[in-house]
């Protein structure tokens, strides 16, 4: 009947509580908060047809936390080796499947900012990917500096208008990593991730989680590691428009030059003279 009639102290780490609340339960409740049998649950196949079998899956917590797990079960034999109950052996392999998932957003943003030109594109494209970091489900992007000097939010959600006020008013605080406390509206956990320029932050990302009451520390790291990407991303743009920027300067000098100047190319060839050198 998928009733918990033994469990072991690490459950109580894996489920987030004591094991006497686990016992005479349905594992299907506990472990994945469904009303049936998990479709795809391993102990299913080891009654029915005996022998070992193994499957991956997620568990969610009464606090709404997920841990990811691969699941042996191993069928207990009663009258006339008919299988009457299994041996369920849980491996937590959560941060194994963190770690494989953050690797695929930071690739698929990489992959997506080959394409940004301009900085708010590349920030936006930078959130977008945050947002899919497991449990990670609000916040917003204020660019700190640009070509212009300005400060400006670049994206936002989930967020209430009186913790965006707030969380402009401490905007200093937060390019450097501190959240301050008492905001209003704010979700469970919130970080604040720099966006490193040249030793200084560029662009500062704050990220929610209602799940968490503090974002674990193997995500803290991969969204350090997302706003790194895009740093990158901003400081190619920033360069571009820069080396932009200076040709047109350079153009001007010759132009108005009072002596004669030509631009050559590596060829030797003339790709631009000005008045004095038609003269």
């Amino acid at each position: 009947d998928f009733d918990l009639i033994m469990v072991n102290r690490p459950n109580e780490r894996l489920y987030g509580k004591p094991m006497v609340e686990l016992l005479g339960k349905k594992c299907y409740r506990e472990f994945e908060k469904r009303d049936e049998p998990c479709p795809h649950c391993p102990g299913r196949l080891s009654l029915a047809l005996g022998g070992t079998h193994e499957a991956e899956t997620q568990g969610i917590r009464d606090d709404g936390t997920w841990f990811s797990a691969r699941v042996r079960t191993h069928p207990v034999e009663g009258l006339g080796d008919i299988p009457t109950a299994f041996v369920e052996v849980v491996e937590d392999i959560t941060e194994e499947k963190r770690a494989e998932k953050l690797a695929l957003i930071e690739a698929n943003l990489r992959n997506s900012l080959t394409l940004a030109q301009n900085v708010r594109k590349a920030l936006t494209l930078v959130f977008t990917e945050a947002l899919q970091v497991e449990s990670v489900d609000c916040g917003c992007v204020f660019l700190l500096k640009d070509v212009a000097a300005e400060q400006r939010l670049v994206v936002r959600r989930g967020l209430s208008d009186r913790c965006i006020d707030a969380l402009t008013d401490a905007v200093d605080e937060l390019s450097a990593g501190r959240v301050p406390a008492g905001l209003p509206d704010a979700p469970r956990a919130l970080a604040a991730i720099p966006v490193i320029h040249r030793d200084c932050a560029a662009a500062v990302m704050v990220l929610g989680s209602q799940a968490y009451a503090a974002i674990p520390t193997q995500l803290l790291a991969g969204l350090h590691g997302l706003a790194a990407t895009g740093a990158a991303a901003i400081s190619r743009i920033w360069a571009e428009q820069t080396r932009g920027d200076a040709i047109v300067d350079l153009e001007s000098v010759i132009t108005y030059a009072p002596m004669a100047a030509f631009i050559l190319n590596e060829d030797g060839r003339v790709t631009m003279w000005n008045k004095a050198a038609e003269r």
